[in-house]
């Protein structure tokens, strides 16, 4: 089924602004991962954060593929 023009644009916007979200998820997660813990205040989080800088790059990586 085809899309009309009404809602390829609406698509188009929400997959832009999910790509966003995620590139901004991923610096955070990249340069801040102590940071990124501290604002979940999840009691569980480990106390060594370099565990999440993975997430980050594939976050930036596969929006940066679209």
């Amino acid at each position: 089924m085809a899309l009309t023009k009404s809602e390829a644009r609406t698509s188009r916007l929400i997959f832009y602004a999910a790509a966003i979200v995620a590139v901004l998820y991923g610096l955070l997660f990249l340069s801040l991962p102590e940071w990124a813990l501290q604002l979940s205040q999840d009691p569980g989080a480990p106390k060594d954060a370099g565990w999440l800088r993975w997430s980050g790059a594939f976050l930036i990586g596969i929006m940066a593929d679209h």
